[in-house]
């Protein structure tokens, strides 16, 4: 039988390095997902969306959404498998299990990507050493574990991108099409790779690009008639544009400050900054000899894509470096591939050649070296994973939990102002709760709107300490309200307000 052929122990064998990084990558991700940290207020944004979905109802995904709902929809399937309740109960969960299971899906998207980085660098280099290197360097990316297990929408897009460009690297452009397609489906952003696609699709005739082009329009089409179909005033497309539409380009003073921001973001894709940063020289170093349509293709993307996001007016964002982490994976395995073959002596820089050129002080520096690099790349990898590296923002217990408690105690029907804290606010308090959370952008509209409230229902106004929220209270005093601290614990405080109109008894 084929299971006892003779064969199969050194097919296992050859599976054991892939298997070991993959369990590596596995282990990081796993322990990011099994950290007890508080959402971004974006992440709160899109798990609000999914959780309106898994326990309301709402699976049109109703207000004002400027995403795709791909992955939206993934965060919603795994938390209504969270949820629980009976038959005369409404399903619900508490805040700490929402977050877990909207950070389920990206978790296993992560893993699988490093499974696809490998494939996709096997199949432009045939070369298992850069496969093997490439899925190593994925598995610890402090950027990649930074947002693994969180509620973006960014790694769903990012498996499927990256899935696409292996199978237009395999000459299936179908199929690529369709990945694509789901990546838009998950975030718009994964528009930057149709033209990579493309060109590396180009060669093989119209007929491919045809092929490509037919599932990516079914898709776009299936989202228009989607986002259609929710009677939204504004759709997801106009609002995305709204928020993140350059003008043109950025003026000539501060191109310098945002080129600044970009190489600090590009410092965490393949390790410490140190690392990153002998690794992109060895790149460099490597292509005075080893050039490819690969290289040049990946290269000019990066550097366009850096290019478009520092001279014109893009949001900065450290996860829009996410789109060409793949590709600067892919490149440094390949650069280092040739030094790997020789450390193994497979090569003409043997091990034992390169080792006898150093005495014996160059050895254990050498060694040293090395040890050096590679626990600073482990532990880089595990603080990222812990969400505590600056890439992808470190959220730990900010106390919005006891807030959210202790807002959720008071009368029924309460009215909350709150300027600051938004959707992070809205999921912590929970979808059932019974607190009418109003917005007013400025002292003045919230004056207005608070004088023109009739109803005697208690009001709390909620104070983040790092915003200048005095302006507000000072301005509510000044007409007459009572303000009274009832609540300080950092980095918030809330005060109970009274109307004049209560204060003088009419």
């Amino acid at each position: 039988m084929r299971h006892f052929s003779p064969d199969n122990p050194k097919r296992l064998a050859r599976c054991l390095p892939l298997l070991s990084v993959l369990l590596l990558a596995a282990l990081l991700r796993f322990h990011g997902l099994a950290q007890d940290k508080r959402f971004h207020g974006d992440e709160a944004y899109f798990a609000a969306f999914a959780r309106s979905a898994a326990l309301n109802g709402a699976w049109m995904l109703p207000g004002a959404l400027d995403k795709t709902p791909l992955t939206l929809y993934a965060m919603a399937f795994s938390m209504h498998f969270a949820a629980r309740g009976s038959s005369d109960t409404l399903l619900d969960f508490d805040a700490r299990q929402g977050e877990f299971a909207a950070r389920v899906p990206n978790t296993f998207a992560s893993l699988l990507l490093v499974a696809v980085i490998y494939a996709l660098t096997q199949r432009l280099y045939r070369d298992r050493r850069a496969a093997l290197l490439a899925a190593l360097l994925a598995a610890l990316s402090p950027a990649l574990l930074a947002f693994s297990a969180t509620a973006f929408t960014d790694m769903g897009m990012l498996l499927c991108m990256t899935l696409a460009l292996y199978l237009a690297a395999a000459r299936r452009p179908l199929a690529a099409g369709l990945w694509l397609g789901l990546a838009f489906a998950s975030k718009q952003q994964a528009l930057f790779y149709l033209p990579l696609i493309a060109l590396w699709l180009y060669p093989s005739g119209w007929r491919a690009l045809l092929r490509f082009a037919q599932p990516l329009a079914l898709v776009w089409a299936l989202l228009l008639l989607w986002d259609a179909a929710r009677g939204e005033t504004t759709g997801i497309f106009a609002l995305a544009a709204e928020h993140n539409s350059p003008a043109g380009l950025m003026p000539l003073t501060e191109i310098g400050a945002r080129l600044a921001l970009w190489l600090h973001y590009a410092a965490a894709l393949l390790g410490p900054p140190a690392l990153t940063l002998a690794f992109t020289l060895w790149v460099f170093w490597s292509w005075r000899k080893r050039f490819s349509r690969t290289t040049v293709l990946f290269g000019l993307f990066i550097m366009a894509y850096s290019a478009l996001h520092i001279l014109f007016g893009f949001n900065l964002y450290d996860r829009y470096l996410l789109v060409i982490a793949p590709l600067c994976i892919v490149l440094t395995a390949h650069a280092l591939a040739p030094t790997a073959r020789g450390m193994s002596g497979r090569s003409r820089l043997s091990l034992s050649g390169v080792w006898r050129r150093f005495t014996i002080g160059g050895r254990i520096l050498l060694l040293v070296l090395l040890v050096l690099a590679g626990t600073a790349l482990l532990a880089e990898a595990w603080t990222a994973s812990a969400g505590l590296i600056e890439f992808g923002g470190a959220r730990t217990d900010s106390g919005i939990l006891a807030l959210a408690d202790f807002l959720n105690a008071q009368t029924l029907g309460a009215i909350v102002y709150d300027r600051w804290l938004g959707w992070e606010l809205n999921y912590y308090l929970g979808q059932w709760t019974d607190k009418r959370k109003v917005y007013y952008p400025t002292p003045a509209l919230l004056l207005e709107g608070a004088l023109a409230q009739p109803e005697p229902a208690p009001r709390y106004f909620v104070a983040p300490l790092n915003y200048p929220y005095q302006t507000y209270l000072d301005v509510l005093a000044q007409a007459g309200f009572a303000i009274t601290l009832v609540y300080a614990a950092a980095p918030f405080r809330v005060y109970r307000l009274i109307p004049p109109w209560a204060n003088s008894g009419v």
